[in-house]
């Protein structure tokens, strides 16, 4: 006879205030609280530029993504946060 256990995750839903879309102005940080429908989940991002010219930002781990970006052009940046949970 043998025994096998299974572990059965449950599927998580991460989700975000304020947003979206989240827009911050140049020296303010974002804010970003993060929840899941798993109260244990534990969270992770990476950031990564889309668009123009920002500074500030970093991957990270945590429920709140706080960091103040700073763009000293006259065009838009996309700063965009990848999270898993």
């Amino acid at each position: 006879q043998k025994i096998v256990d299974v572990t059965v995750y449950p599927y998580v839903t991460v989700s975000y205030t304020p947003g979206p879309p989240v827009i911050i102005c140049t020296g303010e940080s974002t804010n970003i609280i993060l929840s899941s429908n798993v109260p244990s989940t534990t969270y992770s991002w990476t950031a990564s530029l889309i668009s123009g010219t920002a500074s500030g930002f970093s991957d990270g781990s945590g429920p709140v993504i706080s960091q103040t970006l700073t763009n000293n052009t006259g065009f838009d940046a996309v700063v965009r946060y990848t999270v898993t949970g």
